[in-house]
């Protein structure tokens, strides 16, 4: 039985909230295409792609997928976001909350209940801005919902909360904007969506989706154990990401042994098969792995300040990367379009997931296949968190 379905904006996210539910023992899938669901799936995190489309037609492509899967009324309906509010935010709740009431009359009072703050990484929500680390950013929630046509209401935490959900049904509020600061925080906002049965659309990043089963009953026991990710060769990194974060992540990893760390320029992305410069980088990845060594790919900065992903340069990056991929004893794979990109290029159409190293980097398998697959945000985790996935995978069979 399906117990959530979760409809996420970008790979690394789904991920994010199928580990959550395989963290409790639940079966857990991430779909990216069309490929059939399997039977004994409890928890279905579907990779929308939609944070680099326009806004209408991650709008559509958000309402197709409810059409194709929200009939199977899941226990919890979960929207992913992005912590840092990055996509088309307002839009694709408007999707997701206008397929889900639909023409039920039991269902057209349904609301979104919106905590986007993830505490493991940093995020907070504090009267309705979002925080990152120390930083507030500048998107308003309320008005980014409201954009989208959306009655917003703000519910503070502890115990005004009580109050503030008053205060939303009675204006006919159809967002409920949470503030959390705290794991606690995120567990009381949990409890009240459940609280409210299939009436609730629950929205948020990977940090209020692990307080989802629990919330509504499903812990088991976790099956992450007889999962655990070994690796049975070299690592390789394919690191997409070009946020400040992802490279103190691999200026860290590049100090342990046996460990190969390849800058590419993106001219020798852009120079495509064949060149030089790209003839030269495989040679240098070929006599790491042939010499034992994990190899790290990951791009040169572009010198333009702290840039997150560019979906042009990752997909080059992950053609660099794909024939050393298919031999690779284990993946971890740094933003979401690199993910995308290098599942692509070996054909993944779904992965299961298995758990998580830590707080948004999740461990998966591609079917029957033995060899891990890592996924994380490139921004998340401090400095040494690639080091702690290389060892958490390294362990020999």
């Amino acid at each position: 039985m399906l117990e959530i379905l979760v409809i996420a904006d970008d790979l690394t996210g789904a991920a994010e909230c199928a580990a959550a539910g395989a963290a409790h023992g639940l079966d857990a899938i991430v779909l990216r295409g069309n490929e059939a669901v399997p039977p004994d799936t409890q928890v279905l995190a579907i990779d929308a792609a939609t944070r680099g489309m326009t806004v209408d037609d991650a709008a559509a492509r958000t309402a197709d997928l409810m059409g194709v899967h929200g009939g199977r009324r899941p226990r919890v309906l979960y929207k992913k976001m992005d912590s840092t509010l990055r996509g088309h935010v307002g839009a694709e709740l408007a999707a997701v909350l206008r397929v889900w009431r639909g023409p039920d009359p039991a269902q057209g009072s349904a609301v979104v209940i919106l905590a986007p703050a993830f505490p493991a990484n940093g995020r907070t929500t504090i009267g309705g801005r979002q925080h990152v680390n120390e930083s507030v950013l500048p998107q308003d929630l309320a008005a980014m919902v409201g954009a989208a046509g959306l009655r917003a209401a703000l519910v503070g935490r502890g115990q005004v909360q009580a109050a503030d959900v008053r205060a939303a049904e009675a204006a006919g509020a159809d967002v409920w904007i949470c503030d959390a600061e705290t794991e606690e925080d995120l567990s009381a906002v949990a409890a009240m969506a459940a609280s409210r049965g299939p009436s609730v659309v629950w929205a948020g990043s990977g940090g209020l989706a692990r307080h989802a089963p629990a919330a509504i009953g499903l812990e088991r026991e976790s099956r992450v154990g007889r999962n655990a990710a070994r690796s049975m060769g070299p690592i390789l990194f394919v690191i997409g990401s070009l946020c400040r974060v992802a490279h103190e992540q691999v200026s860290d990893l590049r100090a342990e042994e046996d460990v190969c760390c390849l800058e590419i320029a993106p001219s020798t992305l852009a120079s495509g098969p064949g060149s030089p410069d790209w003839s030269a980088s495989t040679a240098g990845i070929d006599a790491a792995v042939e010499a034992g060594h994990d190899v790290v790919l990951s791009i040169a900065s572009l010198g333009k300040g702290d840039e997150t992903e560019d979906p042009r340069l990752a997909m080059a990056l992950a053609r660099f990367a794909a024939p050393h991929a298919k031999r690779s004893g284990g993946l971890v794979l740094t933003g979401g379009d690199t993910a995308r990109s290098v599942l692509d290029t070996l054909g993944i159409g779904w992965l299961r997931v298995v758990g998580e190293i830590e707080p948004g980097v999740s461990v998966c398998f591609a079917g029957s296949s033995p060899r891990p697959i890592v996924t994380k945000a490139g921004a998340f985790g401090d400095r040494q968190n690639l080091r702690r996935c290389r060892t958490a995978i390294k362990a020999r069979a």
